[in-house]
């Protein structure tokens, strides 16, 4: 699903075969996806397997604000992923905040944010937000907490010995609670 301007969708099925793929995408940096406007009653992105993943794309924003019942894996590829709603991920195996790509959760305010996914991991390749860095930007009293999660980081390069320039993954904003 592909958006061109500012678009709200009231709810997204994803197909529960195993293996399956979506996308939802932006095609300009002023293009708004909103998924779930809260004139829909329930979940707004449903269905999916373990194995299933959704992935974000494009230059816009994509804003989730409704608690979704999803159980696939999540894959934020999209230029801002807004995250209004500590449910907006449900319950699946893994995010992956990918390289350029940022996990906006400013709008949650100075709580920290418990992704409800078993596992959180990035893939960035530096630390220049919006290009390089898979990034998360929480509200300045805010954090991203991880303490009781799998993490997943993918390295760039591979041989990680103490470069601090191709970080996996990038608070760029609040903090990041590990205990």
């Amino acid at each position: 699903m592909q958006a061109n301007g500012s678009v709200a969708v009231n709810g997204v099925t994803v197909g529960a075969q195993t293996a399956t793929s979506a996308t939802l995408s932006t095609t300009s940096a002023s293009d708004v996806f909103t998924v779930g406007t809260g004139i829909a009653v329930g979940s707004l992105v449903s269905g999916g397997a373990a194995d299933t993943v959704l992935n974000t794309a494009g230059p816009g924003t994509l804003s989730f604000v409704q608690a979704n019942t999803y159980v696939g894996k999540w894959s934020f590829n999209a230029k801002t992923n807004q995250i209004t709603n500590p449910s907006a991920l449900s319950t699946g195996p893994n995010a992956n905040v990918g390289v350029g790509a940022i996990l906006d959760l400013t709008l949650l305010g100075g709580a920290p944010f418990v992704p409800t996914t078993a596992g959180f991991g990035g893939s960035g390749t530096g630390s220049t937000v919006g290009t390089t860095a898979a990034a998360v930007v929480a509200d300045p009293g805010g954090s991203l907490d991880l303490s009781a999660k799998n993490i997943n980081l993918t390295f760039a390069p591979t041989a990680f010995s103490g470069d601090t320039t191709h970080p996996a993954l990038y608070i760029a904003q609040g903090g990041l609670d590990l205990t």
